[in-house]
């Protein structure tokens, strides 16, 4: 399952894990950019489907896990990859523009770390792979609500394995 496969680093990520013989649940909020990726790894040989997903609501992920679980049984992988980005300079950042950023980019990656994890707990098996920026640290880049972000899925990550760590979850 991968989050924001339609577009550029997902949608290779997606085409990737096809090439190592997974079956693939495109998600996006491109309905359209989402089922050509998943028409592709298809008409390579693979099986694919593509869901419609606005990662900033809860209950998206809940529906898609089930769509999911309904076509392929289960889930061993997910990537949260969904993103979206804004150079504007600090001081001209709309609370618009850094909400919208927050939920798709930190509220997504929590959203999906419940909804699946929880699923991949209950089975004993999976992995989620969430995707921050070399951002994260160090100021890089002069989108700032991205690298705040990123931040938090890289805090947001570190955490939960020590969480779950401690309850033997490996």
């Amino acid at each position: 399952v991968i989050t924001g496969a339609a577009g550029f680093l997902c949608s290779e990520m997606a085409l990737g894990f096809h090439r190592a013989g997974c079956s693939v649940a495109v998600m996006d909020l491109d309905e359209l950019g989402g089922e050509m990726v998943a028409k592709k790894i298809r008409e390579d040989g693979g099986n694919s489907i593509a869901l419609k997903i606005d990662v900033s609501k809860k209950h998206d992920f809940d529906n898609c896990l089930k769509k999911i679980k309904d076509v392929f049984g289960h889930v061993d992988v997910l990537v949260n990859g969904a993103g979206i980005n804004a150079p504007t300079p600090f001081l001209e950042i709309k609370e618009k523009e850094w909400d919208n950023i927050l939920a798709v980019q930190l509220k997504g990656t929590m959203f999906g770390c419940q909804v699946f994890g929880r699923d991949m707990l209950k089975q004993g098996s999976g992995a989620i792979i969430n995707i921050s920026s070399a951002s994260a640290g160090p100021p890089l880049s002069k989108a700032f609500t991205y690298s705040v972000a990123k931040a938090g899925i890289k805090n947001l990550t570190q955490n939960l394995a020590r969480e779950w760590a401690a309850q033997g979850v490996r």
